[in-house]
C-alpha cells in the first residue's frame, strides 16, 4: 500500500455528509473516514463506536496508538494521520489524513464546523493552515506503508 493508494482512498469520501460515528457513503465522522479507509485498502483494523462527540480522557489517542504507528512530527508525508486536539479542553477530539492538496500540506477529513461565515459539514480536503497545525497533536502512519 502506498501514500498514494491512501489519500486517493479518501478522497473517493469527498462531499460524503457528516454523520456522528458514520461508516459509509452516506454519512461519516472523523474516525469514520479512517475505518473506511483501512477497510477499502484491506488495512487491518478494530472499528471503535458508542462514542461521545467531545473529548474524553485520551481514549481516542489510546485507539489510534493501539492500531497506527505514532512518527514524529517532523516526518510526516503524504497518507499519513493526526490527531488534533480540542481548543478548550487541550484532548484529542478529531482525525485526519495529510495529502499534498496544498503547500506543504492540506488536511482530509469529515468535519462539521457551522460558524456564520463558514459552513462546511462533511468529508472536505482543505489547506492545513497555521490553526490546524497547532492543534496536532499526535502524528500516526499506516501499518504496512511502502517507503
Amino acid at each position: 500500500m502506498t501514500r498514494r493508494e491512501i489519500v486517493e482512498a479518501g478522497r473517493r469520501y469527498l462531499g460524503t455528509r457528516w454523520v456522528h460515528q458514520g461508516r459509509s457513503r452516506s454519512g461519516v465522522d472523523c474516525v469514520g473516514l479512517l475505518v473506511l479507509v483501512a477497510r477499502d485498502l484491506g488495512i487491518p483494523h478494530q472499528d471503535v463506536r458508542n462514542y461521545d462527540r467531545r473529548p474524553a480522557g485520551g481514549e481516542l489517542e489510546r485507539i489510534l496508538a493501539e492500531q497506527l504507528i505514532a512518527i514524529p512530527h517532523q516526518e510526516v508525508g503524504i497518507g499519513d494521520v493526526v490527531a488534533l486536539e480540542d481548543r478548550e479542553s487541550r484532548q484529542v477530539c478529531h482525525v485526519g489524513i495529510l495529502t499534498d492538496g496544498a503547500r506543504p500540506f492540506a488536511l482530509l477529513h469529515a468535519w462539521i464546523r457551522m460558524p456564520e461565515r463558514i459552513q462546511k459539514r462533511g468529508v472536505v480536503e482543505m489547506r492545513l493552515s497555521e490553526d490546524w497545525k497547532k492543534r496536532i497533536r499526535t502524528a500516526y502512519s499506516w501499518p504496512g506503508l511502502e517507503p
